[in-house]
């Protein structure tokens, strides 16, 4: 029988894991290289394709932009709380409390989000997450004591935990290397857009009903996932090979072909990988599924793909965690993501409102002469939502690794600037008489520059540079470490700030903000137009640093 006859012959076979017969085919295999499996490099999107991807993307908005609401509510709800005719008095130590607590419940969603994410599917692991969402703010909207309300934020917490991972990988797993970028930075921008609406609404209505109106959000998310399909790597990776293949058809603008290519690349890499699980981690009596590297049809890639299933799930997942492509890039993501909270990301969202109340007593202002703190507070919102777009956008042209530098630089300038300026004003004697707007200027620079780089970048690359085995579980232990270190930061913050004074706080972001700077030029690669498995190949490497990459390697 000739190879041709084979691989018709092997079309007609029953599906273990579907259970029926099934006739689709999968295009030959390509040439392979000493490399191994021959890239073929992505081809320009269809429109069709562009959105069914954008629709995808735009569900992962939704959710965004509700879990911004959380996050920046305690800006507007704190002084609320704490104003002198409120009904619920509020303390400094009760008030670090709302505003932290968020943040503690936020890794225990991200603990189980991994893991949800790799058995439920991102999809369903994303309509879950909303269930919290809704029962959180309803929480809040009813809340008529210190315990409801910090129940409520837990519960947010947890939920904006749960969609961390799942967000950012679907979006990696179904864009193609082209728009990838500037669909990985979209949930950036709802999620500034939801931190806007929310330091909106608290401006102008009782924290109450700002609360219940953050129910809309989820339920408009729960509404359109259920039409969007699941992420075709989890599919094949769960030998859910027909299902995949539908959705890698929708996915790509009905381009069969493209789709065709696109799965059976995905099955060569998953074949490769589970031969080499077996000879690390099964026993010796286990057969080598791999089988011939001649051309396989749709039965034999599910038969491969079930087996890949079965042994994945009795492997150690120690074992992976300690393999240089695998420690590498979840070492640079954590540490990229660990950097990101002392460069003052987060803190001056927490924050926004206390620090420029802040900067206005150590200057003695008082009155019309100070800043207002919540149209200030507004105002770095719409600037953080401004540059997010902007940000998304040069994702589509501009590298990573020159964007996160620029941002970088231009984040310490802005910081340090800042710092300086009221070290010095505050010292004077005479305050110079445009210190409000030099303040609020450079606040806003600082928020702008950093939001072009360090605010969208750590999300994105925990979609494209985690590699596909560990990217569920792995996402979400990187995100539980980054929302403990985030809340131990948050609640620290206040007596950090006194100590430091408002100055000291920026200088500190400065300085941290230069070494991030300095690990990201060292140790983060290079992901634009790369594919996923051309980045897992890089991390196959033995360079540790970037820098000292081969040369003569794609990315």
């Amino acid at each position: 029988m000739t190879d041709r006859s084979k691989e018709d012959a092997g079309q007609g076979e029953v599906s273990p894991m579907l259970g029926r017969q099934t006739t689709v085919r999968i295009v030959p295999t390509l040439k392979q290289s000493h490399d191994g499996p021959a890239q073929e490099r992505p081809r320009h999107s269809n429109s069709k394709a562009v959105f069914a991807q954008c629709m995808v993307a735009g569900g992962v908005c939704v959710l965004g932009a509700a879990a911004g609401f959380p996050i920046g509510f305690s800006a507007v709800l704190l002084p609320q709380l704490q104003h002198p005719n409120s009904s619920l008095s509020t303390d400094d130590d009760m008030a670090s409390w709302i505003a932290s607590i968020h943040s503690a419940a936020t890794p225990v969603g991200s603990f189980f989000s991994g893991m949800l994410s790799d058995r439920w599917g991102r999809k369903l692991a994303l309509m879950v997450s909303t269930l919290p969402y809704i029962m959180g703010w309803l929480t809040l909207a009813l809340a008529n004591s210190h315990a409801l309300i910090l129940a409520g934020r837990v519960i947010c917490g947890v939920a904006v935990g749960l969609i961390a991972v799942p967000a950012q990988v679907i979006l990696g797993e179904v864009a193609e290397p082209r728009i990838r970028g500037l669909l990985s930075g979209a949930p950036h921008m709802s999620y500034s857009l939801g931190i806007l609406v929310v330091y909106i609404l608290g401006a102008s209505l009782e924290w109450h009903l700002a609360a219940g109106l953050g129910v809309i959000l989820p339920l408009v998310a729960l509404a359109v996932f259920s039409f969007l399909p699941e992420s075709p790597v989890w599919l094949a990776r769960h030998g859910r090979v027909e299902e995949a293949s539908k959705a890698l058809v929708w996915l790509r603008g009905d381009d069969a072909v493209q789709a065709k290519r696109e799965l059976r690349e995905l099955i060569t890499r998953l074949r490769a990988e589970d031969e080499t699980v077996q000879l690390e981690s099964v026993c010796g009596s286990q057969k080598n599924i791999g089988g011939s590297q001649k051309n396989i049809g749709l039965g034999g890639s599910q038969k491969i793909l079930s087996s890949i299933k079965n042994t994945l799930s009795a492997s150690r997942p120690c074992n992976a965690y300690c393999q240089q492509e695998y420690l590498k890039p979840l070492m640079i993501v954590a540490t990229f993501m660990l950097l990101q909270i002392v460069c003052g990301t987060y803190l001056v969202i927490f924050y926004a409102v206390s620090l420029i109340t802040r900067a206005d007593e150590e200057r003695g202002v008082t009155g019309n002469e100070a800043i207002n703190p919540f149209l200030a507070a507004v105002l770095t919102a719409v600037v953080r939502f401004m540059f997010v777009c902007i940000a998304s956008t040069l994702l589509f042209w501009v590298g990573r690794r020159p964007l996160a530098i620029v941002s970088g630089v231009a984040t310490s300038v802005a910081a340090l600037a800042l710092g300086t300026f009221l070290y010095h004003n505050g010292a004077s004697e005479e305050p110079s008489p445009h210190a409000s707007w030099i303040i609020a200027g450079l606040l806003l620079c600082y928020v702008a520059a950093n939001t072009l780089g360090f605010f969208v970048l750590p999300g994105v690359a925990v979609g494209e540079l985690l590699p596909v085995k560990i990217r569920g579980a792995a996402g979400g232990y990187v995100f539980t470490i980054f929302n403990l270190a985030l809340f131990g930061m948050t609640k620290v913050f206040p007596s950090f700030a006194d100590s430091l004074g408002g100055h000291g706080v920026f200088w500190f972001f400065g300085l941290s903000t230069l070494l991030c700077t300095v690990f990201v030029y060292l140790f983060v690669p290079e992901s634009k137009g790369r594919t996923l498995q051309e980045i897992e190949d890089y991390f196959k490497e033995k360079n540790i640093m970037w820098i000292s990459r081969n040369r003569d390697n794609r990315i």
